[in-house]
């Protein structure tokens, strides 16, 4: 879960600017069009970090109200419209379980015009926006993939070679039941040394005198 919300942290964190908003350019380009034709600040304002956001910034016709590391990123809109607007995307989810992503667009009307402008552009909101909370969730699935498998190399490449390992200092002795190196002398037998006792069943026995026939 650690993974999945690091990778939708960076995807999120990452849009605006020239990084894009993950869903019909067109589309965006067109709205920011629009905006600067009414007296609005269009899309020319960008962002100030190209990978890392903060209460406060600005980000194109954004505005960062809220913003909670793996967990919450709340725009405000500053382009021009009759009412208040939010953008606002976040991630829930319990640790080692799975992650989802929620997308919502919020809308305060001002008076008639707002409630026409709303539903007006309602349809294609559910188009640029559907499509933006889709490309986010696949943008993070192939980054969280490509973490694992940096992670699977790196481990890979840590692991000893099988067959290596110290060769035994010189004059050692052998492990028991370890095989003589090739070309190696038998190591002789130590004699038993005075008043060792032989091994039992080993030492021959008395000479017994053949009997007579």
């Amino acid at each position: 879960m650690l993974g999945a919300c690091r990778a939708e942290r960076g995807q999120r964190e990452g849009i605006g600017g020239e990084n894009g908003w993950y869903s019909f350019p067109l589309a965006w380009a067109v709205r920011g069009w629009l905006d600067r034709l009414v007296g609005g600040v269009g899309l020319r304002r960008g962002r100030r970090d190209a990978r890392r956001l903060r209460t406060g910034d600005s980000l194109d016709f954004w505005r960062v109200e809220e913003i909670e590391r793996g967990r919450l990123l709340r725009l405000r809109a500053e382009m021009r419209l009759p009412g208040l607007a939010w953008l606002e995307m976040r991630v829930d989810g319990d640790a080692g379980g799975p992650v989802r992503y929620r997308q919502r667009a919020l809308f305060h009307p001002r008076g008639l015009l707002g409630h026409l402008y709303w539903w007006s552009v309602s349809p294609l909101h559910t188009v640029v926006f559907g499509g933006m909370a889709r490309n986010i969730v696949r943008a993070a699935a192939r980054d969280q993939e490509r973490r694992a498998e940096h992670s699977g190399a790196a481990t890979a490449d840590g692991a000893a070679a099988p067959g290596t390992g110290t060769a035994p200092r010189p004059g050692a002795a052998p492990r028991p039941g370890a095989a003589p190196r090739p070309g190696a002398a038998p190591e002789p037998e130590a004699a038993p040394g005075p008043g060792t006792a032989p091994e039992r069943g080993t030492a021959p026995g008395p000479a017994v005198p053949p009997e007579d026939s």
